[in-house]
């Protein structure tokens, strides 16, 4: 067996869970890293297209109510290398990262609508971090828990910094 087909290869519990997904249902996978969630994902995904449950080709999208979406920009890539080496030939719309599938949708209503992309790269600087994080670190907290978690300002502040010291 090869790399590429090592990496896709599901183990017996998510061929389980691949088999439970139904088609026109609303579905959230959660797990730690490395736990095959997109992998489980994009292997429904391509059982539904070869089975002609869901049609995904790229004239397709704007009807479409099928999305892959993830919160950060290098799981999209590997998610698209992934269902490359799958052959699934689906259009790039589908598989996204939360941000762009936002802006995506605004700019079917509002065409001229931006995003920017590198604010928060531009607003985390030594000056705007606080001594206990890296700017870094601190970006990483927005992003990977703050974003992805809904998490307010009141909730991480009551919740997460509980300690004067972080206030």
């Amino acid at each position: 067996m090869d790399f590429e087909q090592s990496i896709s290869q599901l183990t017996p519990e998510q061929e389980q869970i691949v088999a439970s997904i139904q088609p026109a249902r609303s579905l959230l996978i959660k797990g730690g890293a490395g736990t095959g969630k997109s992998l489980v994902l994009i292997e429904r995904l391509r059982r539904f297209i070869q089975q002609k449950e869901l049609p995904l080709s790229p004239e397709q999208i704007p009807q479409q109510a099928v999305v892959l979406v993830t919160f950060t920009r290098a799981l999209v890539k590997y998610n698209r290398f992934i269902s490359d080496l799958k052959e699934m030939r689906i259009a790039p719309e589908i598989i996204n990262t939360v941000d762009s599938l936002f802006l995506n949708k605004l700019q079917r209503i509002c065409p001229d609508s931006k995003y920017d992309f590198e604010l928060l790269d531009r607003w985390i600087t030594p000056e705007n971090t606080p001594p206990f994080f890296t700017p870094e670190e601190l970006a990483s907290e927005i992003e990977n828990f703050l974003f992805a978690e809904g998490i307010t300002e009141k909730e991480y502040l009551e919740r997460f910094c509980a300690d004067s010291r972080l206030r």
